[in-house]
């Protein structure tokens, strides 16, 4: 959308940035981007994803940025934790497949995860030592997560979407005997590296048309499309806003299904939907 021919920083640029993104991000713009966030010569960069090679941009994505002349490839870089959430919002109970015979709930029921729990695609999971101690099952859930593009309250289903940056692979790790005789989750859903995201944050996708896997050690373990949540995006989107306010860089995610495999040290998960990659993590006792 920008005409090389004007100035880089006069208010013409500035106004097609915020159109494309108010508008065209609202469906009717079919270009996907592939965004990264990652760390080379000791640097922390966002950076847009193209084949092999990755091109550094000025900000995040989520803010107004310069694509620079600056490119790695992949190989080159660590990819971290796609973005740094102010907060974590996750959905409970919603896929059929995860309900194990329980009624499903009537509107979307949200639950918090720290921030200092989230870790990127290949950094260790690490099970608490009282998790070890104790013999508690620890499980990871396979779940479609969004990244918010701007800030969103009191959002109409209609519009949700246009408030979405993108979306990213997520694994909320649970340990379930916490999660169940505890009083708060606050230990089997938020323990330290209980929450990957990753690789990438891709935009313009249809997040009612994705193929969610979840694997242990290559053994598929969770494997649903993203149409049988019961609460869509769009749902979650309106219910979450009428009450907090979702800041650009926030984290939704939005349920898993099935009943996943115990973990142990040793395993490897991974979290796939092809059209963002594969989030994979290794599972390792805390020392």
């Amino acid at each position: 959308m920008k005409n090389a021919l004007w100035p880089k920083n006069c208010e013409w640029d500035k106004l097609l940035r915020t159109v494309e993104f108010d508008i065209l991000r609202g469906g009717h713009h079919t270009k996907m981007t592939k965004y990264a966030r990652y760390e080379a010569h000791g640097e922390i960069a966002y950076g847009i994803v193209e084949g092999d090679q990755v091109t550094q941009i000025t900000a995040a994505p989520y803010e107004d940025y310069e694509v620079t002349d600056h490119a790695h490839s992949l190989n080159e870089v660590k990819i971290l934790a796609p973005v740094v959430p102010n907060k974590v919002v996750a959905i409970g109970l919603n896929y059929r497949s995860h309900l194990g015979g329980r009624e499903g709930p009537k509107v979307p029921e949200p639950f918090f995860k720290t921030t200092s729990s989230v870790i990127g695609t290949g950094e260790n999971v690490i099970i608490p030592k009282d998790a070890i101690t104790e013999g508690v099952s620890v499980q990871p859930e396979a779940e479609l997560s969004l990244v918010i593009g701007k800030t969103a309250k009191h959002v109409s289903k209609e519009d949700a979407l246009g408030y979405i940056l993108g979306y990213t692979c997520g694994n909320d790790m649970s340990a379930r005997d916490w999660q169940a005789n505890d009083l708060q989750w606050w230990r089997a859903k938020s323990s330290d590296t209980f929450t990957p995201l990753g690789p990438y944050i891709v935009t313009d996708l249809d997040p009612s048309a994705l193929r969610l896997i979840g694997r242990i050690n290559g053994k598929v373990v969770q494997e649903q499309v993203t149409s049988d949540l019961l609460h869509d995006v769009p749902t979650i989107m309106e219910f979450v806003t009428r009450v907090m306010t979702l800041n650009p860089g926030d984290v939704v995610m939005t349920g898993t299904p099935g009943r996943p495999d115990n973990v142990k040290e040793g395993d490897v998960m991974e979290v796939e939907i092809a059209e963002i990659g594969t989030l994979s993590n290794p599972v390792v006792n805390e020392s």
